[in-house]
């Protein structure tokens, strides 16, 4: 029940805000509904640990011929981890886009709190229907956005490319579950077949853009920090979910030496490329690829926790430097901490 109450927050709020928008409320008005909705979510999340797991059916799905299951939410160790780590982003986004005076949009924070809500319905699933349909949605969200802020062809080509790649992931991830289904068997991130591990694994290294390392993950999109920290990092969340998930029984052994080759050369050329790069935003793409690299490595050798581990620590350690504006050597401190 918590979680359905911070859902129905995430996703409801935001139209309120943009129609509160109309009415030419003062922004400081709006950006405190926001504020409280997303502390509200965050507490909402952190308690709705004493409640798992738990399983939520949404709806039922018709018609059952096409699937054997239904959009259910699943909130065990695994899903509350990384939902109590992208319950903070709102958080603090809407902390630090306050501070920076051409940051201050009702727009960007409702969309925030949207996105929100998604990536948790993501991190949440329960079976490859519900995560494929938040994925899509997802992504048709930040192609939407990302589209109307890009006025070069070239641009727009890039969006489009992107969403394209991370769509194959999807239609992977539906293969998987078909693979299965025509087996008799009932696919859920409950209890992944062996055989289907290697499957589900190549769907989240393409939307994370290890398997293989392509262009379109390396150069940054218009959004930048706040919302484009939430975009970014949420689409992230959900596959380092379902790779944690991997982990535990881990890929097939004839995959394994393969995978960890290509793993390498993304960690390698990751690192050098976040080194080289100039700050902390135009180096996000690379951070992310390069941590991604290790949960995945992890998954392959059959070590949730690592993966889980590596996922925070990309997320986590991640989202203070993408969204840490101010530069002081006293908050500098207090942020290495």
């Amino acid at each position: 029940m918590l979680l359905l109450i911070a859902l129905l927050l995430l996703f409801i709020i935001p139209l309120v805000l943009l129609v509160l928008e109309n009415t030419k409320l003062r922004a400081g008005y709006l950006w405190f509904l926001a504020l409280g909705s997303a502390l509200a979510v965050w507490v909402l999340v952190m308690f709705s640990r004493v409640q798992f797991p738990i399983q939520i059916v949404l709806m039922r799905w018709q018609p059952d011929t096409l699937f054997m299951f239904t959009p259910t939410l699943l909130l065990d160790e695994i899903s509350w981890t990384y939902a109590a780590v992208l319950a903070v982003y709102p958080l603090a986004i809407l902390l630090t886009d306050i501070i920076q005076v051409e940051n201050i949009d009702s727009q960007a924070w409702a969309a925030t709190l949207g996105i929100a809500g998604l990536s948790l319905l993501a991190v949440l699933a329960e079976n490859p229907l519900t995560l494929m349909l938040a994925w899509t949605m997802m992504d048709l969200a930040e192609m939407v956005m990302l589209l109307q802020r890009v006025s070069h062809s070239q641009q727009r080509e890039r969006v489009i490319i992107t969403f394209s790649v991370r769509q194959m992931g999807v239609f992977i991830l539906l293969a998987a579950a078909m693979v299965a289904q025509v087996r008799g068997e009932y696919l859920t991130f409950k209890n992944i077949p062996a055989d289907i591990s290697g499957i589900l694994l190549l769907a989240v290294g393409l939307r994370l853009g290890v398997l293989p390392p392509h262009q379109p993950f390396f150069q940054e999109p218009p959004l930048r920090r706040g919302l484009g920290t939430m975009v970014r990092l949420a689409s992230v969340a959900s596959s380092l979910t379902l790779l944690a998930r991997l982990a535990v029984v881990g890929v097939p052994v004839s995959w394994q030496p393969y995978l960890l080759v290509v793993a390498v050369l993304a960690a390698l050329y990751s690192g050098f490329a976040w080194i080289q790069a100039k700050d902390e935003l135009d180096g996000r793409p690379f951070w992310i690829l390069g941590l991604a690299t290790f949960s995945l490595v992890a998954a392959v050798r059959n070590m949730p926790a690592a993966s889980i581990a590596w996922g925070i620590a990309l997320l986590s350690v991640g989202g203070i430097s993408f969204l840490a504006s101010y530069r002081s050597r006293s908050i500098s401190v207090i942020t290495i901490f």
